[in-house]
């Protein structure tokens, strides 16, 4: 299964450093970020298709079932895991439906036993991702559907997105880069730059140039090369992992 995008909401430091090395020891289990408060999460919630989030209950200048209500607003399949030293904070909690409670400190069989709980739910939701299904691509006052597997790039020109199919035709469409970056992610599609959203099976090669110290994209075709920051490739990596790549 493709790895479970995670991030960790606790302004305690010390114990954000433990969470992350237990993390380590479940390979289904991708870390996209940590952060001391919910203002610093929010580009990284916006941008990603994040998964599950660890979540301070009481954070220092923020609550943190409000931070849950709020980010429930805008995605309500998020996972939501509380973690808290004060227990008796759990049953407000329960108003935002949270996946579970943890107490710190963490006990490593209890974290063992509601992680797998929660890769156990994300198969059944998810047992597979079919790229032959077809994608509604909204071309003027009409929506086309669009196989996805046909799909070899998509790129912000202008004012105007154009999809190009591997059959060499191009449509023009409505939607938003954001919005088909959103819709695309879990069948391996990344915005390589702000303007260009590939899939990731496009990609042959990552070429680093030592010379002129950047890094490259070489896609299948070997003519198209993409440009992209140290910041980029080490994100890069991490999702062609998710994607069944042994890097």
């Amino acid at each position: 299964m493709k790895r479970i995008s995670t991030i960790i909401i606790d302004d305690d430091k010390e114990f954000i450093e433990i969470l992350v090395q237990q993390l380590s020891f479940f390979p289904f289990i991708s870390l996209v970020g940590t952060f001391n408060n919910f203002l610093e999460s929010k580009a990284t919630l916006e941008s990603n298709e994040i998964n599950l989030i660890f979540l301070d209950i009481k954070l220092k200048n923020e609550n943190g079932i409000e931070v849950a209500e709020t980010i429930k607003s805008y995605d309500k399949h998020v996972n939501i895991i509380f973690i808290t030293s004060q227990p008796e904070y759990a049953l407000e909690g329960y108003r935002v439906a949270p996946f579970d409670f943890i107490t710190k400190p963490i006990n490593p069989t209890r974290l063992d036993k509601t992680l797998v709980r929660l890769k156990d739910k994300i198969e059944e939701e998810h047992p597979f991702i079919n790229d032959d299904v077809r994608m509604g691509i909204k071309v003027g006052t009409s929506i086309e559907l669009v196989q996805i597997n046909s799909i070899t790039s998509i790129e912000k020109k202008v004012r105007k997105i154009e999809i190009h199919l591997d059959n060499g035709n191009s449509i023009v469409s409505g939607n938003s880069l954001k919005e088909l970056e959103k819709k695309l992610h879990s069948h391996g599609f990344t915005l390589v730059s702000r303007t260009l959203l590939i899939p990731l099976r496009e990609i042959k090669r990552l070429d680093y140039n030592k010379y002129e110290k950047y890094y490259e994209i070489v896609l299948k075709d070997n003519l198209t090369k993409i440009k992209i920051s140290k910041e980029k490739y080490r994100s890069l990596k991490e999702k062609l992992k998710d994607f069944n790549w042994i890097l």
